[in-house]
């Protein structure tokens, strides 16, 4: 069959033999007017000039770069690149595969002796890796990463299609699962063991084991724990510990107002620790006699507490090396005769104690005695609790999360007094009162004498 060029006659096998092609035939091969086919025609490469073939292409189709397409790729059409071993081939109709030190005759296979890799391109992307192997001898893929339709992208593990509503990422290994995806439209992440965010708008769990997350998002972090449950069952989190917006570190509470039962640890660098019930705070000296706390101001020492296997002491500094302008204490008696010991009833319980008005110690003993008389301070409160995001069946939100409503208000500033700091001057006003009494003693025997 001649070659037939748009708008002329053709060129024939004798045309090309004798080389009587007529101008209007060049002319339209030169505007590439090609309509017709080429019968017959074998391809033995493409020269680009140098000393080799660059691109070959066989009778199946195959494209060769820097290589011819080897026969084992006859069963489907492929692109090769052979200069480094690296080869990208259509598998079948559905999948595309990039792979490096493999081929695929039926099945699976080495090219060489080293390790292989796979970039499979089908209704999603899926990346395999091979352990070094032998050449032409069997090769088994392992799964690395895979990212499906929904764009949801697995690690070591298949995306989860409970998580086709969500954006996740799963990371398998070790019976090890985890989910991370956006949780509605707040835009909250997950990342979540044992546990799966499933379309009806439910976490559940992947095995019998413990479950647990960490969200972020709304200005928060949080974490929760779930015990063992039931494959495929929901999860009923608990919250364990949540860093707010604020900075503030809230352990078994939510809230920044002081709780019931929890620990905070707040941005303005006070920690609070609370139990409705029980020790709230347990401190405990594993090794021999010492301090178990110990008490600083501006990086110096002034003091601590520490334990025996039968006591506690509460120790202040008092070195003698801490102190100048050492002087014995005089009018002891006339200073304490000034104290004015009460009988008083606490408003808070009613319970009735003996003890001192603070102000009024104050007054005598400054050192045992803190604030100001009808001091007032600022304190910050809750105005309105925090409220969590809901969300529907699917995954959408109906209502979006609002931080707590902080305020504050001004509260008396109580005072408070250390009724150790009495002791120097009743120790004083009692060796006084003993002097008295022996130099009495004494004039009474020289009297008795008489």
């Amino acid at each position: 069959m001649a070659l037939v060029l748009d708008g002329s006659t053709g060129i024939t096998s004798a045309n090309i033999a004798d080389g009587t092609i007529v101008d209007a035939d060049v002319a339209d091969v030169a505007a590439s007017k090609l309509t017709g086919t080429i019968t017959n025609f074998t391809s033995t490469g493409i020269d680009d000039n140098a000393t080799s073939t660059a691109i070959t292409i066989d009778s199946s189709e195959n494209v060769g770069i820097g290589v011819i397409p080897e026969a084992w790729h006859s069963s489907f059409t492929g692109l090769e690149y052979g200069a480094s071993g690296a080869i990208f081939a259509h598998k079948t109709d559905s999948e595309y595969s990039m792979l490096n030190n493999a081929y695929y005759d039926g099945a699976w296979k080495y090219k060489n002796t080293a390790a292989a890799s796979r970039i499979a391109f089908s209704a999603g992307v899926d990346v395999y890796t091979a352990a070094s192997g032998t050449a032409d001898s069997a090769l088994t893929w392992t799964a690395a990463m895979a990212i499906n339709t929904s764009g949801n992208v697995g690690i070591g593990v298949t995306p989860q299609a409970t998580h086709s509503t969500h954006d996740a990422l799963y990371v398998g290994g070790n019976g090890v699962w985890g989910s991370y995806g956006t949780q509605g439209a707040s835009g909250e992440m997950d990342f979540q063991h044992n546990a799966y965010y499933s379309t009806g708008g439910n976490d559940k769990y992947i095995s019998t084991d413990e479950a647990s997350k960490y969200r972020q998002g709304g200005g928060k972090h949080t974490f929760f724990t779930a015990p063992s449950g039931s494959a495929g069952a929901a999860i009923s989190w608990t919250e364990t510990m949540r860093i707010d917006s604020s900075g503030n570190v809230l352990i078994g509470t939510t809230s920044s107002s002081f709780p019931s039962d929890g620990f905070q640890f707040l941005s303005t660098n006070v920690a609070n620790f609370s139990r409705s019930s029980g020790v709230g705070i347990n401190m405990n000296r594993a090794g021999s006699d010492g301090q178990t706390i110990a008490f600083h101001k501006a990086g110096g020492y002034v003091g601590h507490i520490s334990v025996t296997a039968s006591g506690t002491s509460y120790t202040t500094s008092s070195d003698y090396r801490l102190k100048t302008d050492v002087q014995p204490m005089t009018g002891a008696i006339t200073t304490f005769k000034q104290l004015k010991p009460i009988n008083f009833e606490w408003i808070v319980d009613g319970t009735r104690v003996d003890g001192f008005l603070a102000h009024e110690l104050q007054e005598v003993i400054p050192a045992a005695a803190t604030g100001t008389k009808d001091a007032m301070r600022d304190e910050e409160y809750e105005v309105t609790p925090a409220v969590e995001a809901t969300f529907d069946d699917e995954g959408v939100e109906l209502t979006g999360a609002v931080e707590a409503v902080m305020g504050t208000r001004s509260v008396p500033d109580m005072q408070g007094i250390d009724q150790a700091k009495i002791v120097p001057l009743l120790t004083a006003a009692l060796q006084e009162a003993i002097n008295k009494i022996e130099s009495l003693e004494t004039r009474l025997t020289a009297l008795e004498g008489v």
